[in-house]
């Protein structure tokens, strides 16, 4: 699989680099994209893409199948946003906030918290744990989609689209005034 890939019309459309199986297979390891970290023999380009790697992992959510690849808290699959963003208590009082889906499937959902929740906490929790057997796992990869086009696949042009929105054009108005020398 190569990082990009050409489609009709000369237009480029990029591959997901930290999908790709060959990168994959030297840099994550046993590793998530999201619990990956710099290491001093890693190429440029893996040193790049690991500077960008907040932006993929803002575009991208996962389709849950078994769970093992997917963050309980930090990965949003179950609902449009992360758990850790929706319930900030519940993550806060989590002793284990780097599990994964299927770690929270094993434990049937015996999650170990550092206090007490009071009944209100109590009762978003069980409003969770409720949402999550609902939803129907499988025998299969968990699958990572992306969330900024409708093909659900990843394009250099959707992450271009995103950072030149309206609302975001703020924090990236620098990188596409630079002056490039000849």
């Amino acid at each position: 699989m190569s990082a990009c890939s050409a489609s009709g019309g000369g237009n480029l459309k990029g591959r997901m680099a930290f999908g790709n199986k060959s990168l994959g297979k030297k840099y994550l390891h046993r590793d998530t994209v999201r619990s990956v970290n710099h290491r001093l023999d890693d190429s440029p380009a893996w040193k790049d893409l690991l500077k960008i790697k907040h932006l993929y992992l803002k575009g991208r959510s996962m389709s849950v199948k078994n769970g093992k690849r997917t963050a309980f808290w930090t990965d949003t699959w179950i609902t449009d946003k992360s758990l850790c963003i929706l319930f900030p208590v519940l993550y806060d009082c989590c002793v284990d906030k780097d599990m994964s889906v299927y770690q929270f499937l094993l434990h049937q959902g015996q999650v170990g918290f550092n206090r007490w929740l009071p009944p209100m906490i109590f009762e978003q929790w069980l409003g969770i744990v409720d949402t999550i057997y609902q939803h129907s796992f499988e025998a299969a990869n968990d699958v990572p989609m992306w969330k900024w086009n409708k093909s659900s696949l990843f394009t250099t042009k959707s992450v271009y689209d995103f950072l030149t929105k309206e609302d975001s054009r703020k924090h990236f108005r620098h990188i596409w005034k630079a002056k490039i020398p000849y």
